[in-house]
């Protein structure tokens, strides 16, 4: 009785021991620079380049910065100082030419990729901007986000029309390295469609010919082979997330102008914890960027970032940053936007600010 008494007593002392040091961690605040070390600011030259929008953002593995000006339809590349080096394509509908660039992509051969929404066509570069090869779209999606896995197959995100009424369209879809249309894949399980007026609604990116992707109106990392087979799913959501009220449905009839039904989707979006960006930043690390909207317990910061393995596993989480992700080198480099007064620069260029910042984490 004495000895199951004091087993008794030690799993309760254990037990309190550990409750005591998880409070413990979880009241030491997570900081950016834990996880994030600034190598250097970059401004960038844009006088004279009549630069309307930072939309997208890449870089190649000689730190060259591609920056996407879908209102401006130009790529217009950089140096790692930030010195203006090139345009590469230009507005038009001919051969290398795009009419609304919606993404830049650059691969691990170091082939460019524009992917003109209006036009419905893909274009392909080689570094320094020559002009390779272009295909058109033959699938129903929307044209958003693009990646290519080691075979340069084409995947692209954009919710693609369902064959049918009451069938979920596909988020995902594949096109092989001659640009001839292969499947679609991924559909869409939310049952909350007014979240596809949102951009960007799809978030992915590939590693090791894997794919993992999200949808923002729920924190759900799917894992997908390039065939399109689902293998699985992570099974954790960090703990700060909030997401969108689950009952709303949107009656677009309420809201007679566009406007109202701007206000509206703006509305949602400052309504929960709204994912972002998900990028493989690192070899086996995702980054996932969402919106904190003042919804997160002690985050006065207007973004906050969540690490995870390519495994699964949540290695960092709820990082307040003050500023948008852009992109990654993939190999820990990472590229955020500190400062810009695009929105206030209406006779002129605007300025951007890059902080080139070092992942300190590492995942073997």
């Amino acid at each position: 009785m004495i000895s199951s008494a004091r087993f008794c007593l030690q799993g309760v002392i254990l037990l309190i021991s550990l409750v005591l040091s998880t409070q413990i961690a979880l009241s030491i605040p997570t900081t950016f620079n834990e996880y994030f070390l600034k190598q250097k600011e970059i401004k960038l030259s844009t006088s004279g380049l009549r630069i309307s929008d930072l939309w997208s953002f890449a870089v190649d593995a000689g730190d060259h910065l591609y920056f996407l000006d879908a209102r401006g339809r130009q790529l217009i590349v950089f140096n790692n100082d930030g010195r203006f080096i090139a345009r590469i394509g230009g507005h038009g509908q001919g051969p290398g030419e795009y009419m609304v660039p919606g993404a830049a992509y650059i691969d691990t051969s170091n082939r460019i990729y524009i992917v003109d929404t209006q036009s419905r066509k893909i274009n392909i570069y080689e570094t320094g901007g020559r002009f390779l090869e272009s295909f058109r779209l033959n699938s129903s999606h929307g044209p958003g986000n693009i990646v290519t896995d080691s075979e340069a197959n084409v995947f692209l995100g954009g919710l693609g029309v369902p064959a049918s009424p009451g069938v979920h369209g596909d988020w995902l879809h594949k096109y092989d390295s001659r640009g001839r249309f292969v499947r679609s894949f991924f559909k869409d399980m939310s049952g909350q469609m007014w979240f596809v007026m949102l951009k960007p609604n799809f978030l992915f990116d590939i590693h090791e010919d894997v794919i993992y992707a999200m949808q923002i109106n729920r924190y759900d990392i799917h894992v997908i082979n390039s065939d399109g087979d689902p293998l699985r799913s992570f099974n954790r959501v960090p703990r700060y997330y909030r997401g969108p009220d689950k009952n709303y449905v949107m009656d677009e009839k309420k809201f007679p102008s566009l406007d109202k039904l701007k206000d509206e989707l703006y509305r949602l979006m400052s309504s929960w914890t709204m994912p972002q960006h998900l990028e493989i930043v690192s070899p086996g690390v995702i980054l996932v960027q969402s919106s904190a909207n003042g919804l997160v317990a002690g985050c006065s910061k207007k973004y906050i970032i969540d690490l995870w393995s390519t495994q699964g596993e949540l290695i960092g989480e709820a990082i307040p940053c003050d500023h948008r992700f852009l992109c990654s080198d993939r190999k820990g480099t990472c590229y955020i936007l500190i400062s810009t007064n695009q929105d206030e620069a209406l006779d002129k260029d605007p300025e951007y600010v890059i902080g080139k910042y070092s992942l300190t984490l590492h995942i073997k």
